[in-house]
């Protein structure tokens, strides 16, 4: 059982990430050398043959929302890979149903 009223592990997260921003421990408006570093890692995972792994790399490019976006759009127009344009557009998609 999560602590609180929380429904999920992202419900969780953003809230924690929330009271870091309020508290002036994390900069989210910062895409840090690290952020391109981990997106890169996670577009590679998008071509993992582990289901799991996809999804989670999934999961984890759509919580990064808007800096994720012009790598996404980016492997969309590149990429050869079939599978893996698609889900960069899947996921472009999610994010834009958001805003």
């Amino acid at each position: 059982m999560l602590p609180g009223t929380f429904q999920s592990l992202d419900d969780l997260s953003k809230a924690m990430v929330k009271d870091l921003i309020a508290e002036g421990l994390y900069e989210k408006e910062t895409l840090t050398p690290e952020m391109e570093s981990r997106i890169a890692q996670l577009l590679g995972q998008l071509s993992a043959a582990d289901c799991g792994a996809r999804e989670e790399a999934t999961r984890q490019l759509k919580w990064m929302g808007r800096f994720a976006e012009p790598a996404l759009q980016r492997v969309s127009r590149e990429v050869n890979n079939e599978e893996v344009r698609s889900q960069a557009e899947t996921i472009l998609a999610m994010l834009r149903a958001e805003d």
